[in-house]
């Protein structure tokens, strides 16, 4: 017989500061021993019940039960005790301290207890198999190395109910299937698990049962063999949208644009280099994708291209200007813009207006603007894109984790640029908006070059034109897409089978 594990019942919040109705009653019933997935689009209110089950907010009215009693976390120690754990979207590791320091934190250990709990972090590592080293600090992981941490965080402390909030948004392929097995064992283990996310192969492949929420509202619950995902993507976007895919377009590839030579860059680490004589050019009129495992080289590499990272050597050439060295603002003045890094902290500024980070880029100074012409143009610009809000005066920090994903994306695409940086463009973003940014990036690419940095195998075949694969550092091979690409082929060489470069 079934068993009810968790119970929520005509939860309801509004956020008194801007009058968001978040949650409009939600009922939802969570299964013992299950994967319960849930999807829907950027602010249906998800992440906002989840942090009422983990006791981070408290809801404005409705119950919710555990195991039959009744549950209502005052905060997330009630929680945790409780035997909740949430994965967050928003990394809450400190950055200044080691992964084992991490990890130990809130385990409330002293003396011997601390050294068991040392002992503890070690197994669960090595049980988990997530290839994290204890001893490193974590300012020098990236994106995805750190969201491994805030996972293994949360599975140390055992918890009975697991709630992963969008985990693999920041993950590339090899990490996300290490993530899906785990979650495997979870469920052998008799651990319950709610699972956000919004790429649907991914849901579908892992869910017993799935929930569909809107506009703050549970739409409908099904479990798995009731639905496919093509009525998935029809339930979640609201219209049947074709996945995106290369459907026999045709590249148009002129000009060179961007110029890699021979290019050496540092490492996270003193004395390691992360890209090492790495060569390509890009062109008007194509999409160059740049993927490969986590931490062989990509993040390095674009932040290098940006400005952000020491050039060892080689050299980077925009037309016919040598570019390297150059800082971001002087590359912004010349036409390169960039979508890199956290957007809780390196691409935004969540403690300023929605319209301050809109504007920012743009204006040197705002304030010697006339307020209502460049209110206007911000509105038009985040409705264009899609973007939910209440009021262009509400700080960033407000916007769900995908509504201010595509802020930032409309900021650094709104003006005439010639080169476009992006890395993981479409994390966090629901199956339509996704679909909308890649329709954006392709009408866009006829003036322009985009160099795309993703971790997601069937993004990377979708849009791109061409796709380069980096291991250890280097390209290992540069591959034309004409529709004739497949993962099995791009897995070959993310495990650092060389090619023959084909520019």
């Amino acid at each position: 017989m079934e068993e009810i594990f968790l119970s929520v019942r005509n939860v309801q919040k509004t956020y008194r500061s801007n009058g968001v109705r978040a949650l409009d009653g939600v009922s939802l019933d969570t299964y013992a021993g299950e994967v319960n997935v849930l999807l829907g689009e950027n602010a249906a209110g998800k992440t906002t019940l989840m942090k009422i089950i983990a006791g981070i907010e408290r809801a404005d009215d409705g119950e919710m039960f555990m195991k039959g009693r009744n549950y209502s976390p005052a905060n997330p120690v009630d929680a945790i005790r409780a035997g909740v754990g949430l994965v967050s979207q928003k990394l809450r590791v400190i950055p200044q301290l080691t992964v084992g320091e991490n990890l130990l934190l809130g385990m409330d250990l002293s003396g011997f207890e601390r050294k068991k709990g040392r002992k503890t972090i070690e197994e669960a590592v090595h049980r988990f198999g997530l290839g994290i080293e204890l001893p490193v600090r974590v300012e020098d992981l990236s994106i995805a190395q750190r969201q491994k941490v805030e996972i293994l965080r949360v599975l140390i402390r055992s918890p009975e109910l697991i709630v992963f909030d969008e985990p693999t948004a920041v993950l590339p392929d090899n990490d996300r299937e290490e993530l899906m097995n785990i979650i495997a064992r979870l469920k052998e283990g008799g651990k319950t698990v709610v699972f956000i996310t919004h790429k649907l192969q991914e849901a579908y492949r892992i869910a017993d049962r799935i929930s569909i929420m809107a506009k703050g509202k549970i739409t409908g619950t099904f479990l798995k063999g009731e639905v496919t995902e093509r009525s998935l993507r029809t339930l979640v976007a609201g219209e049947d949208l074709a996945a995106s895919g290369f459907s026999g377009r045709k590249t148009t590839a002129t000009g060179e644009v961007l110029r890699v030579e021979s290019l050496d860059v540092e490492g996270r680490y003193r004395n390691l280099i992360a890209v090492k004589n790495v060569s390509f050019v890009s062109r008007a009129g194509e999409i160059l994708v740049i993927t490969g495992i986590s931490g062989n080289g990509q993040e390095e590499l674009i932040e290098s291209l940006f400005g952000m990272r020491r050039v060892l050597s080689g050299r980077v050439y925009l037309e016919d200007t040598d570019i390297t060295g150059w800082t971001p603002a002087d590359l912004r003045k010349i036409g390169v813009v960039a979508l890199i890094g956290d957007r809780d902290t390196t691409a935004s500024c969540p403690g300023l207006s929605i319209i301050d980070n809109v504007v920012l880029n743009r204006v040197r100074d705002r304030f010697f603007l006339k307020e209502k012409p460049l209110k206007t143009w911000t509105r038009e610009l985040l409705s264009t894109y899609g973007v939910e809000y209440s009021s262009l005066d509400d700080q960033a920090g407000t916007l769900s984790g995908g509504n201010l994903q595509k802020a930032i994306l409309a900021r650094e695409i709104s003006g005439n640029p010639r080169l476009i940086l992006l890395s993981e463009p479409t994390r966090g973003l629901d199956v339509k908006h996704a679909g909308m940014v890649h329709r954006t990036l392709l009408s866009l690419k006829q003036n322009l070059s985009i160099v795309l940095f993703t971790g997601d195998l069937d993004e990377a075949i979708s849009i791109a034109d061409r796709i380069l694969i980096m291991y250890d550092g280097e390209v290992v091979i540069d591959l034309p897409n004409a529709g004739k690409i497949g993962r099995s082929m791009l897995n070959r060489y993310l495990q650092g089978a060389a090619g023959v470069e084909s520019t």
